[in-house]
């Protein structure tokens, strides 16, 4: 929520409320086990949260014709619920600011044609599916905002809203500045639990054999400090709990602090963060690691980032270990000031963060009372 609007955000022409439907949405033991492992000062408490349809109903119900709602996420109410969000946001006609989709990021076949082409099945199948979820819904936003000039053109083709905002991407921070220090951020994922997993209750596990890709990875971070002679810190969610024991061999341990990192750094390691596109941003090299105890799944995601984001294939922690090959931290410019501009900002747009220039948007939006 804080990359969208800040807590403490002042409008020209709007009060501020939080809102939620996640006690409509989810079980209190849904979301209980969410935030299980989150620390409570990362846990928003300024929030109204409704605890059934009929008081989300009588809320907007009470919305003036003036007033706006910024939906963030209805990814659940769209799966599981039908859009009964839609249903009412028709029937009182609500005004609304929808954050858009992120756009689908082209396929990279001269990197991988195999990876492509299931992508590119992939990408059918979700269409297909979500065909078959739509209740043609009449309702339309009257904004809908979007990032790069992928979203842009797509908007124009087939208009989702009545206004579109650009904006940049939420997944950068564009205030962090191309700063090197002789440091390698590793993004960690934590291994052990996901919150998006408990939540959605897929009880996959992220490694089948976590002692040994700890192991693994400790191995890799040693000879990789031997060979480039720059040290490896950990960097971690803010809304993770704090490591009780030493995973990492006593490397340097940050929380809350992954972008600057990444900004900083000569490399940066990790799997599929969403957090890896800050180094597109930075033109900082990214290695992307799989493991032999992850799923084929996993695995698959790692790889696809990879050569989608970064144009370079991922590698197996236990194969570049034994190979002894040393690592490629050269980047392609071209191939990142294009992905940059596609899918995070438009070209001669101003390098402010996405709450700053949606603030910016919404401070101009005059609707009749």
């Amino acid at each position: 929520m804080e990359k969208t609007i800040k807590m403490n955000s002042n409008l020209r022409n709007f009060n501020i409320k939080f809102i939620s439907t996640e006690k409509i949405n989810y079980t209190s033991k849904d979301i209980k086990n969410y935030f299980k492992f989150t620390p409570n000062k990362e846990i928003i408490k300024k929030t109204t949260k409704f605890k059934s349809f009929k008081e989300f109903e009588t809320f907007l119900s009470k919305l003036k014709k003036g007033d706006l709602l910024f939906v963030e996420n209805r990814f659940t109410t769209e799966d599981k619920h039908k859009s009964y969000d839609l249903d009412l946001f028709e029937k009182y006609k609500v005004n609304t600011i929808f954050l858009g989709e992120d756009p689908w990021i082209k396929s990279n076949f001269k990197k991988s044609v195999f990876v492509s082409l299931v992508r590119i099945l992939n990408r059918y199948i979700l269409k297909f599916k979500k065909l078959l979820r739509n209740n043609n819904k009449p309702y339309v936003p009257n904004f809908i905002t979007g990032s790069g000039e992928q979203a842009k053109k797509a908007f124009y083709k087939k208009p989702t809203a009545h206004n579109y905002i650009n904006l940049p991407s939420l997944w950068i921070d564009f205030s962090k500045k191309k700063n090197k220090t002789n440091i390698i951020t590793y993004v960690d994922e934590n291994i052990f639990y996901s919150r998006d997993l408990i939540l959605h209750k897929d009880n996959s596990k992220k490694s089948s054999n976590t002692n040994q890709f700890l192991n693994d990875l400790n191995k890799l971070f040693d000879q990789i400090e031997m060979n480039t002679n720059f040290k490896i810190v950990i960097s971690c969610s803010k809304k993770q709990k704090k490591y009780d024991n030493d995973l990492f061999n006593n490397r340097k341990i940050y929380y809350g602090r992954t972008l600057e990192l990444i900004s900083k750094s000569k490399l940066v390691l990790g799997h599929s963060s969403e957090a890896l596109n800050q180094a597109i941003f930075n033109e900082v090299p990214v290695l992307c690691l799989r493991h032999k105890t992850f799923g084929f799944k996993r695995n698959f995601t790692i790889e696809s980032k990879s050569i989608k984001l970064f144009n370079k294939n991922s590698v197996f922690i236990e194969e570049h270990i034994d190979s002894q090959n040393d690592l490629d931290l050269s980047i392609d410019k071209r191939f990142y000031k294009n992905i940059l501009h596609d899918y995070f900002i438009s070209p001669n747009m101003k390098f402010q963060n996405f709450s700053k220039q949606l603030k910016t948007k919404i401070d101009n939006i005059k609707l009749i009372n």
